[in-house]
């Protein structure tokens, strides 16, 4: 009789989205080796690039564009009486700035998170804890919300130039906000299960998401007509791997308690995945030819020892290809120990 409780409770657990604490364990474990490798490659990858990027920086120009009003009778202000204004666009230099030192930032804060991650795992399981309790990890949303902001700011500087910093501040403002809405509703998630709150805020998120990309890919599709063909890939592999977050985000949609565990392995692959190959392609694709493309006006970084389109597929591809097996590797091993192998 014991025995026959003992298991219909286990299948109970089972069915309440609890794992077996062996199980449990190796996910954890799994979860921690995985950050420790990312973080590594991440933190190590993007500090050659700083140190290539300071060596031989690629300095674009800035400068803020703004409506200047001009009245037509002297000393009058606009609409008094008869008097008209003329209103034109102005650009006022803002300087010059060496747009590759941004190019690495990205994957260090990533890998940052990832090592930090580890670190706590080590120690503890305060961060496996605080993320099955809260439903949300706020870790992850803050990498997120910095290294995705970092990512769409270089790319906005590369088909807009010179660029107006003020823009710049309002792209990625809109990103960081998405990000931490995706923090809110998780824990929301978590909070009140049968509420409805989390589907509106993730319905608008989605939908602000979409403008944001509209926005960017209008001039991004008008500038690249005449552009290298390496760089319609380069926008097409960011918007793609930029997709693959909120599809990640609907599938671990009903994971509560220790299932969490599994949602952020699938972030983990997929920050790998994403991120290193958009470092290698920002590098060969960008840094490396600063020194075969010119800014109108300016004569900088003339010194330059681009990679041919053939080695630059050929890196990239390279690098795309090892980052899947990281991620498909992680993915597989995760599934093996949910089925107790």
């Amino acid at each position: 009789m014991g025995s026959s409780q003992s298991i219909r409770f286990s299948r109970l657990s089972l069915n309440d989205n609890q794992t077996p604490k062996n199980t449990r364990e190796r996910l954890i474990s799994l979860f921690r080796r995985s950050s420790l490798a990312a973080g590594l490659v991440h933190v190590l990858l993007a500090a050659f690039v700083l140190v290539e990027v300071i060596r031989r920086p690629w300095d674009v120009p800035f400068s803020v564009a703004y409506s200047k009003w001009t009245e037509t009778v002297e000393n009058a202000r606009c609409g008094e009486g008869n008097n008209t204004c003329t209103i034109s666009l102005e650009q006022r230099d803002a300087g010059v700035f060496n747009i590759g030192l941004l190019v690495p930032l990205f994957s260090i804060v990533s890998g940052f998170h990832h090592l930090i991650a580890f670190g706590m795992m080590k120690l503890s399981d305060k961060y496996i804890t605080d993320v099955e309790e809260t439903g949300g990890n706020l870790y992850r949303a803050i990498d997120y919300a910095l290294s995705s902001s970092l990512m769409i700011v270089v790319v906005s500087v590369l088909f807009r130039s010179p660029s107006d910093p003020t823009v710049l501040l309002l792209v990625a403002g809109v990103q960081v906000l998405i990000c931490f809405t995706g923090y809110a509703i998780e824990v929301l998630k978590a909070t009140d299960a049968n509420s409805a709150i989390p589907r509106y805020l993730f319905g608008v998120s989605i939908f602000v998401y979409a403008l944001l990309w509209t926005a960017l890919l209008v001039p991004f599709v008008l500038a690249v007509s005449n552009a290298p063909a390496p760089v319609s890939v380069f926008i097409g592999f960011m918007v793609l791997v930029f997709s693959a977050f909120p599809i990640i985000f609907l599938v671990s949609w009903g994971y509560t308690g220790d299932r969490l565990i599994r949602r952020e392995l699938l972030y983990t692959a997929a920050s790998f995945i994403s991120k290193i190959p958009l470092l290698v392609l920002f590098y060969t694709g960008v840094v490396m030819r600063s020194g075969s493309v010119q800014f109108e006006g300016l004569d900088l970084n003339t010194d330059g020892d681009a990679l041919s389109d053939e080695e630059l597929y050929g890196v990239f591809g390279g690098t795309v290809l090892a980052s899947l097996l990281f991620g498909s590797i992680i993915i597989v091993k995760a599934r093996r120990i949910e089925a107790g192998k």
